[in-house]
């Protein structure tokens, strides 16, 4: 039988990829304004929008999808893997310091158990997807650092007579 932790896991994994494919471009453009601000450049979410659209085409709003499916999954799979295995972990810890029996059907964890165990399974996270993550923002930005570094030497190229 699968274990609760692993059913979290994928549920978490398979919302958050449903999740970031919906909003996708939404994300792809606040990255890419970012790198555009850094520029020198402030365009509007609409005008960014625009050019990408007139230079990458459609698909250009989601370059850098594929990364940021998997990085999703292994977000989320790791963070509802960890928050659940910690949280049995504290719970069996919590019931065997209990004596009743009607004690350790009712264990619940207390706040500042429960925020440890957060923290323990945001710490996992983090650990597990950052490198999926900078690899995502340098694939979803790479169009935009290419097309404004040649933006850039056709400005400063000499005019010629």
């Amino acid at each position: 039988m699968v274990s609760d932790a692993v059913v979290h896991a994928v549920a978490g994994a398979a919302g958050g990829m449903v999740a970031m494919a919906s909003t996708y471009p939404l994300v792809s453009l606040s990255v890419r304004a970012q790198v555009e601000t850094k520029k020198g450049n402030s365009d509007s979410t609409i005008e960014a929008a625009k050019k990408v659209i007139q230079r990458d085409g459609i698909s250009g709003l989601y370059d850098g999808l594929s990364s940021s499916l998997g990085g999703i999954a292994v977000t989320n799979g790791v963070f509802f893997y960890s928050w659940e295995a910690v949280r049995a972990a504290l719970i069996t810890f919590k019931s065997k310091n209990q004596t009743s029996d009607a004690t350790q059907a009712a264990v619940a964890l207390s706040t500042a158990e429960s925020m440890l165990g957060s923290a323990i399974a945001g710490a996992a996270t983090s650990i597990a997807s950052n490198p999926i993550w900078v690899v995502n923002t340098r694939q979803s930005t790479a169009s935009t650092v290419q097309s404004a570094d040649a933006s850039a030497r056709e400005s400063s190229a000499p005019m010629r007579p």
